[in-house]
């Protein structure tokens, strides 16, 4: 019997609690909101999107519209197996931003999917699930 590593297990643990809050099967780019507070976040996920930069690294490109304080972080799933996260991005006025995030070089190529995960002051978080597509090296 094989056992499961801690990356495995976390990362099944962020999905079980992202379907447990959404109580359905949760289909790509549908964002769920959970947490204490029942308004939730004040704030999307307007996409994710991988781009090749001039220099050769691969970055992903989480477009957010916000109207509060948020903290986000980004997590890199390949089959329910985080490959990469991000450090936490605090945003601290409300707008239109763009969060970039540089993947490391061991990534490989291939379809993939976004965890963005948005909190606020009072403890309301919100998560969207996003499918991506990683570029060639």
């Amino acid at each position: 019997m094989k056992t499961l590593s801690s990356k495995r297990r976390a990362a099944l643990a962020v999905l079980a609690v992202a379907a447990a809050v959404a109580s359905v099967a949760l289909p790509p780019s549908q964002a769920i909101a959970g947490g204490p507070g029942a308004a939730g976040v004040d704030a999307e996920v307007l996409g994710v999107s991988v781009v090749r930069r001039a220099d050769q690294t691969r970055a992903v490109m989480v477009e957010l519209r916000t109207d509060e304080r948020v903290t986000v972080q980004v997590r890199v799933l390949r089959h329910a197996v985080v490959i990469a996260h991000s450090r936490v991005f605090v945003i601290g006025r409300p707008d239109r931003w763009l969060v970039s995030y540089s993947l490391p070089r061991r990534v490989s190529a291939g379809p993939a999917r976004a965890l963005v995960r948005l909190a606020d002051r009072k403890g309301n978080v919100a998560l969207s699930l996003q499918p991506i597509r990683i570029p060639a090296r």
